[in-house]
């Protein structure tokens, strides 16, 4: 396994490999996209960060098949928010962004550095970026395993993306357990949220 600036080359990866997750030319299954933002969405309002919605411009970077998207705007009754992707026919949108959001797309690129730069572009002074990525370390080995991920993550993202001119504002982790029976598995997730070591990872940074 590779080191480089505290992000780990996976081994396991395979080129290609995540072709898989984008089926129907390009996009995330809508099931899954959904559930990530559903995650997502819970996830900032218990941080109560709602407020990240309420000054500007919101971007989802790397926004599939626009379900982030369409869930603010919808849920705000506004076209408050724009969606890029650079594998499908989102374009990126002109000027600059209050909020970036970038959900399971650090893992995939081939520079996980030069898309930090570029999300830091699209951001106004003092703006926030909110990262979703998983943790490795919440379920040790597990992505070592999925060869869909280029590169692996644990809580050192903070640190990597403070280096590129970024403050912590938040971190929250979620999820990992496999347990069958629900009480266990819901037992299980809430130590490991409590521990930070759950298998998702959230973090909300402030451009300085």
């Amino acid at each position: 396994m590779i080191k480089y600036k505290k992000i780990w080359f996976n081994p396991a990866w395979k080129e290609g490999a995540d072709s898989a997750l984008y089926g129907n030319g390009g996009f995330y299954e809508t099931a899954n996209e959904q559930g990530q933002v559903n995650n997502t969405l819970r996830s900032i309002d218990e941080l109560g960060y709602e407020w990240i919605f309420n000054h500007g411009r919101i971007l989802d970077y790397g926004c599939g098949n626009g379900a982030m998207v369409n869930n603010l705007n919808i849920l705000y009754g506004d076209n408050r928010a724009y969606g890029y992707d650079p594998l499908t026919n989102y374009s990126m949108p002109s000027g600059t962004f209050s909020t970036v959001f970038c959900v399971h797309v650090i893992e995939h690129v081939k520079d996980p550095i030069d898309l930090i730069h570029d999300i830091r572009a699209e951001l106004r002074p003092n703006g926030i970026l909110c990262l979703v990525c998983h943790n490795v370390v919440g379920w040790p080995n597990k992505r070592a395993r999925e060869h869909w991920h280029r590169w692996l993550f644990g809580k050192e993202i903070v640190q990597i993306i403070e280096a590129e001119g970024f403050k912590l504002k938040a971190r929250l982790t979620w999820g990992g357990s496999t347990a069958k029976i629900r009480w266990i598995k819901e037992a299980i997730n809430w130590t490991r949220k409590k521990l930070g070591i759950g298998d998702v990872q959230m973090v909300i940074m402030e451009k300085t």
